[in-house]
């Protein structure tokens, strides 16, 4: 750890040179300085963080692995594939090593697993295996499903700092959408629930429709089967949290925590709905 205190010379967009007082602490989590010219505290991260690219998942199904990874290898040995399906999400991880890879599955063979992704850590025997769906067109009329980042049970997760800076929607469907819609079916009920579970559970937005969605993400983009470009019909939706023309915040998310999905109405009227989360570790 390093402590810090030098003037430096900025230019306000005004043009005008002004001198201010830079003062912080450097350490594993970043640096907090204070400018002193004004009072603004700052909080710098780090640039330098693996990147986190991961899809809301529910899981259905846990297993160990029974043989070490190899790192290059398409295939993972489980002590049990029973209720592993072709298509599955499936995240390796290992607490002692705060490691974690996403896969989908291509194959199983007895209790094999052929992955569409080269094996980037050499995960040992036990390390934890969850397998489960990230195609949200599933029914929570009757019983509400949640969808989540993390995709495991709370205690028994990598003890890993993640900051959530962006979710992006895709949705296909068989028919056309508009914005009176949810994809192509009428309008939810009680719509998709986007939550914060840190200790307490703070709900964050609720959508029922297209035009809700176009809302709060603003580039709401549909497309059609007409379009020989496209030739689908669906549409993309992003959502960004950081930056000051955006929310100014991201989702920070401790060991234990997660944002999650709430699917409280029938969906299996759409051809497939998939989130993605974007962000950083923090170190």
């Amino acid at each position: 750890m390093q402590t810090f205190n030098n003037p430096i010379e900025i230019v306000d967009v005004d043009g005008l040179k002004r001198t201010v007082q830079l003062i912080g602490v450097v350490g594993n989590s970043g640096e907090i300085a204070t400018v002193t010219n004004g009072g603004l505290d700052v909080n710098i991260q780090n640039h330098f963080t693996p990147t986190v690219i991961v899809k809301f998942n529910k899981i259905n199904v846990k297993a160990v692995l029974s043989s070490a990874a190899i790192v290059g290898a398409y295939t993972l040995i489980v002590n049990s594939s029973i209720g592993m399906s072709i298509g599955n999400y499936l995240i390796v991880y290992n607490a002692l090593s705060n490691r974690y890879t996403t896969f989908i599955v291509l194959n199983i063979v007895s209790n094999t697993i052929t992955l569409d992704s080269s094996i980037d850590y050499a995960y040992p025997i036990g390390s934890n295996v969850d397998v489960g769906i990230t195609n949200m067109n599933v029914n929570g009329s009757v019983t509400p499903q949640t969808f989540g980042i993390r995709g495991t049970e709370i205690g028994n997760e990598v003890p890993t700092t993640i900051d959530i800076t962006r979710i992006i929607f895709k949705c296909l469907t068989s028919g056309a959408v508009d914005l009176n819609k949810f994809g192509n079916i009428t309008t939810l009920t009680r719509g998709l629930l986007f939550r914060l579970r840190n200790g307490v559970t703070r709900n964050i937005f609720n959508v029922k429709n297209n035009g809700e969605i176009a809302g709060i993400m603003l580039d709401w983009i549909p497309y059609s089967a007409s379009n020989p470009a496209q030739g689908v019909n669906g549409f993309t939706a992003r959502l960004t949290f950081s930056g000051m023309e955006k929310l100014g915040v991201t989702i920070r998310l401790s060991p234990g925590e997660d944002l999650e999905c709430l699917i409280q109405d029938d969906l299996t009227g759409i051809t497939s709905l998939e989130i993605t989360a974007e962000g950083s570790e923090v170190e």
